[in-house]
This record gives structure tokens, C-alpha cells and sequence, in this order.
């Protein structure tokens, strides 16, 4: 487990505390602002066999607003006590990326039978 800014203070995980799981594409950022505001976390990157679902963190109860803001702030995708069930958002960003080249593959297939037809 990783705590920061100070090992040598109260562990978030032993006192009253919330889970928050972030998904890995948002792990830096948010932990990086943590950081910066001293928030103290402990997360179980080293310790979870499946991290698709977001990373856990323990967060203190009392950095509950501050943690809030960062979120919102960051555009950080979090979810608190159950796992993220999906990423929409980067799925939805992927299925348009493939409409998008299989309308293009369909366009240059229409065009080469097309010059074909024409050029007989």
C-alpha cells in the first residue's frame, strides 16, 4: 500500500475513511493533486489482481469535500465503495473511431467499383 505526503502520520485505511476506486487512465492526475493538496491516501495498486475495475484508495473522511473538488475539477472518472463498472466514455470515443473507418473502407470499396464500372 502507498500513502503519501507522510508515512509517519494516521493511516486513512485504519481510521474513518471512504473507498474510492479511479481508473487507471486517471491514476497520475489524481494522485498528483492529492499530493499537492496533502491529502493522505492508500491505495492497493501492488496489491489487487484486477485493476480494470479502478484502483482502490482509502481517503480520510475529512478530505471528503477537497477530494470532491479535485474530481470534478479534473474530469477524473471515480466511483466511490464499488468499482467502476465500465468506461463509456473511452468506449463510446472507440466505436465511433471504427464507424468511422468502416464508413471509409465502405466509401473507397464503392469508389474503386465505381472507376471500375466507368473505365469499361
Amino acid at each position: 500500500m502507498e500513502q503519501t505526503p507522510s508515512k509517519t502520520t494516521s493511516d486513512p485505511a485504519l481510521n474513518e475513511h471512504y473507498t474510492l476506486y479511479v481508473l487507471l487512465k486517471d491514476k497520475t492526475v489524481f494522485e498528483s493533486e492529492l499530493r499537492q493538496n496533502g491529502i493522505l491516501w492508500r491505495s492497493d495498486f501492488d496489491n489487487q489482481p484486477n485493476i480494470d475495475d479502478g484502483i482502490r484508495y482509502y481517503l480520510s473522511e475529512i478530505d471528503m469535500q477537497k477530494i470532491d473538488q479535485i474530481i470534478i475539477e479534473n474530469g477524473i472518472e471515480a466511483q466511490k465503495d464499488t468499482p467502476l463498472a465500465n468506461d463509456f466514455k473511452d468506449k463510446k470515443k472507440v466505436m465511433k473511431m471504427y464507424l468511422v473507418v468502416a464508413m471509409a473502407v465502405v466509401v473507397l470499396l464503392l469508389l474503386m467499383v465505381l472507376v471500375e464500372y466507368l473505365s469499361h
